[in-house]
């Protein structure tokens, strides 16, 4: 699937992106360290090995999104929507915070 708009390995870091469409968005590599996603729309957004490092994705929809091999140190995931298509980075544990949103059980209940 392409994407929609590609931010392969930009330095993004301190963006105020707060309630933006980002869905079907290439961050792969990209530093965004200390980012504000708060109730945006990332459906099928790819953070494949990006810096996350304490940003803010507080109500966002995070359904289809690859998380792989990111770093998600001290990310607020207060309240964000994922799914069974949401890919986390190996050895991360899913947050109480988050919603669970997609078919069948949710992972974090065995």
């Amino acid at each position: 699937m392409p994407f929609d708009a590609d931010f392969t390995n930009a330095d993004l870091r301190k963006t105020k992106a707060r309630f933006g469409n980002f869905s079907r968005s290439n961050f792969t590599g990209a530093n965004l360290a200390k980012a504000d996603f708060m109730e945006c729309p990332l459906t099928s957004a790819d953070f494949t090995n990006a810096n996350l490092t304490g940003s803010d994705f507080v109500h966002a929809k995070l359904r289809g999104v690859n998380f792989t091999g990111a770093t998600l140190k001290s990310v607020i995931f207060d309240d964000a929507l994922f799914d069974h298509t949401t890919v986390f980075p190996e050895g991360f544990v899913i947050p109480e915070e988050m919603k669970w949103g997609g078919k069948g059980k949710d992972p974090r209940r065995g």
